[in-house]
């Protein structure tokens, strides 16, 4: 998987723009981008999907699954991504987005939706080179859990117990709260907003925090980088105290004044902002920067 510079103008998580690797049959040189912007997904005409620069030929398929006592759970194996956000619906409505290269529209027929109880998984034609981007709208207060190889997730406007993995990934966070668990392996996060419990780690991956409105509300963030960058984004006299821990002599960058601390091990901290301590962030082996 290609993306580029963690921070470069090519990234899912702050263009919305993804590079895919090819299939097992694919030449060298050839590639699967998927472009699914800015806003939250809710149709499958918002996403771009190109095969080496090329328009695929497009279908999808709907699915519609009750809230149960069961996570709803969507796995996604191969090229594609994953997108959340909240519905207005009592159950959860699921869309599932299939491309294929536009010489190869018997394949789009191969390409389906795999369900087992609340279990959800998309199967398509082996060797060939096909995308799946599965777009989830769940009741606001059920439980979620996704998970991606080698393909984006992003989750928008939503409020439950949500669970996201990613490996060779992305993931985004946008304004989501209740309970939230992520970990991302060799992928970035970004995270944007006022609250929630919500924790989040990164293996070889950067992290990336903004901080909305006065202060951190019902719960607190943690967030943990290993062997990656750490940016941090947060208002003026913002009203929630902010942790910020670094090791093994990382450099940091501060538009305010950090206020930071050493100690004899290379350890450095600081903390920003007012009142009880809501926001913990730390990174092993990566840089900081904070404006």
């Amino acid at each position: 998987m290609h993306t580029g510079h963690p921070f470069g103008r090519c990234h899912v998580l702050l263009t919305g723009c993804l590079l895919l690797t090819p299939a097992l049959d694919a030449a060298p040189g050839q590639s699967i981008n998927i472009h699914d912007g800015n806003t939250p997904l809710e149709r499958c005409d918002q996403l771009d999907i190109s095969f080496d620069t090329r328009p695929g030929l497009r279908d999808e398929e709907a699915i519609q699954l009750p809230v149960g006592a069961e996570p709803l759970t969507v796995s996604l194996a191969h090229q594609g991504g994953i997108g959340l956000r909240e519905g207005s619906a009592n159950q959860h409505e699921i869309t599932l987005c299939k491309a294929v290269p536009d010489d190869r529209g018997a394949d789009l027929a191969a390409i389906r939706a795999v369900v087992k109880g609340s279990s959800v998984e998309v199967a398509g034609p082996a060797g060939k080179r096909w995308a799946g981007y599965v777009i989830v709208r769940s009741p606001r207060g059920s439980h979620v859990s996704l998970s991606a190889t080698n393909g984006p997730v992003r989750a928008d406007s939503f409020e439950g117990d949500l669970n996201v993995r990613t490996t060779n990934g992305p993931i985004a966070l946008m304004h989501v709260r209740g309970k939230v668990t992520a970990r991302a392996e060799n992928g970035p996060v970004k995270i944007e907003g006022d609250g929630g419990n919500v924790s989040v780690e990164t293996q070889n991956g950067p992290i990336g925090v903004r901080l909305m409105g006065t202060q951190w509300q019902t719960g607190d963030l943690v967030a943990r980088a290993q062997n990656g960058p750490l940016s941090v984004e947060l208002p003026d006299q913002y009203g929630s105290g902010v942790e910020i821990e670094s090791s093994g002599h990382a450099p940091w960058s501060c538009d305010v004044d950090c206020g930071t601390r050493d100690n004899d091990a290379g350890t450095r901290r600081a903390r920003l902002g007012d009142g009880p301590t809501h926001v913990k962030l730390s990174t092993v082996n990566g840089p900081v920067k904070v404006r």
